[in-house]
């Protein structure tokens, strides 16, 4: 039964404090939890979905300036994830660094409200190591709140996923119109507000929920650690052309971890890994192409794209929600797809599902292709073309994110799913890195030689890579039946 607390022996507490006290204590933090991620993925999506317009129309930068920024966001903030998870465990444990979390984010996007350059680029700086801090362990902590209770744990970490999409919904819908009714910075102050509050609830619970405390092991190393860590953040984004090198220094690091990891292991296990591996490295192309709907689509959407329905001008940014939104839509139908096909026993492999999720994601920016060609005739099939590539790029999603997600769950022994899951955050901070580089192929807007000629070529240049990557996948497919 799980544990209660009950305000009877409180003298001073009204109806609604003593429901709240006696709901069982797993189910209170589940809501908790899922409230906290929600306004996690509020912030980091509804900054994502800004960041390009914020930058180019508030500082004036550069195409390119933006979206080498952009590229530092997305690459760390994926990334960003295995330093939060190295330093709960071996620092401050989950509690902690979820109240540290949630403290540098809330703190990031206040920063984000003030005037000057510098101090919204320590905001996104402070914002990337908070949502590092906060995402694995809220995570982990949802998972110890259901141990042992295999049945609801799968329940909760349902309820948990639907709240982190409709974060992800909510957060470029509500940055874009309160950009558009009030200012730039009251989706920064929402934002800021939101977590505050998750904050407080969750330091009003922390205490008393049945989670076993962790022991604190040289917490002044880990604020050490952390601020050097949003400091190397800071210069990255000064200097965002550095990116490259350290991805690759990191790519080297995990490479000889890995190696030495899967040295001890046996054979099977490390066939098994191998195979996981790959299905990420194809995860990365995939990525690298959606990762451009907050950036190069959306200075396009801006630019060029008839945004007038019914005599309201659409915001660019609610453009950006369209992606998560049609995942949620879309992800009934194909699970009952996967169901219809796995009781005829024609369930297609996680290969199968790979080559779909690249085909979907190479048909979608042939779609953009077509939609910089019909970005200037008055009609709205531009704005029409860009519905259905963020549909075909959503679907394509549901075809890869889960299936390499379910292989690292299926095929990686337990001692070693969450170094295979850190790495997989990691690999789609490279695709946001990959992102960042095929946005600049589509130019500046600002020069006068600029068109929608410019997108097309950048949307073709990924629509071949990502049928490149489909055709030889396929190949590989064929060749190992």
């Amino acid at each position: 039964m799980a544990k209660r607390i009950c305000a009877k022996d409180r003298p001073t507490v009204d109806v609604f404090t003593i429901k709240a006290y006696c709901m069982p204590m797993k189910k209170h933090g589940l809501y908790m939890l899922t409230f906290g991620e929600m306004c996690d993925r509020f912030s980091y999506y509804g900054l994502q979905a800004i960041l390009v317009l914020y930058l180019t129309q508030v500082f004036h930068f550069s195409a390119d300036q933006s979206y080498g920024m952009y590229g530092v966001y997305a690459a760390l903030g994926f990334s960003s994830p295995i330093l939060g998870g190295f330093i709960a465990d071996h620092y401050l444990g989950e509690k902690l660094t979820v109240s540290v979390g949630a403290l540098l984010i809330c703190l990031g996007n206040l920063f984000m409200t003030q005037a000057g350059l510098a101090l919204n680029e320590v905001g996104i700086a402070v914002l990337i190591l908070g949502t590092g801090l906060f995402k694995p362990s809220v995570t982990s902590l949802l998972g110890k709140l259901y141990s042992n209770q295999a049945g609801e744990k799968t329940k909760a970490y349902t309820i948990f996923y639907m709240g982190m999409n409709a974060g992800a919904i909510l957060g470029p819908v509500c940055f874009a119109l309160l950009i558009k009714y009030l200012s730039w910075h009251a989706g920064f102050i929402v934002s800021a507000a939101g977590f505050l509050a998750s904050l407080v609830w969750f330091l009003s619970l922390a205490k008393r929920w049945p989670v076993t405390r962790s022991t604190l092991r040289l917490p002044l190393l880990a604020f050490i650690i952390i601020a050097l860590g949003i400091l190397f953040v800071f210069f990255l984004l000064l200097h965002p052309n550095a990116l490259g090198f350290t991805l690759a220094v990191i790519a080297l690091i995990v490479a000889l971890y890995l190696a030495n990891l899967l040295k001890g292991q046996a054979k099977p296990t490390r066939h098994q890994t191998q195979g996981v591996l790959t299905r990420m490295i194809w995860g990365i192309f995939f990525f690298s192409a959606s990762l451009q709907v907050g950036s190069s689509l959306t200075l396009f959407t801006q630019t060029y794209v008839n945004r007038t329905v019914l005599g309201w001008t659409i915001p660019t940014a609610l453009i950006s929600s369209l992606e998560p939104l049609w995942i949620i839509l879309s992800a009934p139908f194909v699970t009952v797809l996967w169901s219809y096909l796995q009781k005829r026993n024609k369930m297609p492999s996680a290969d199968a599902k790979i080559v779909l999720g690249l085909l979907f994601a190479a048909i979608s920016f042939v779609i953009f292709y077509g939609a910089c060609g019909l970005s200037e005739t008055p009609q709205h099939t531009a704005l029409l073309a860009l519905l259905l590539g963020n549909l075909t790029l959503g679907l394509g999603e549901l075809f890869i994110m889960p299936t390499v997600m379910t292989s690292v769950s299926e095929n990686i022994p337990d001692h070693l799913q969450s170094t295979m899951m850190g790495l997989w955050f990691l690999t789609s901070g490279f695709a946001g890195y990959f992102a960042s580089l095929l946005s600049k192929l589509s130019g500046s807007p600002s020069s006068s030689a600029h068109g929608p000629e410019n997108f097309a070529y950048s949307f073709m240049i990924t629509a071949i890579i990502m049928a490149a990557a489909t055709l030889f996948k396929l190949l590989l497919l064929i060749r190992h039946k």
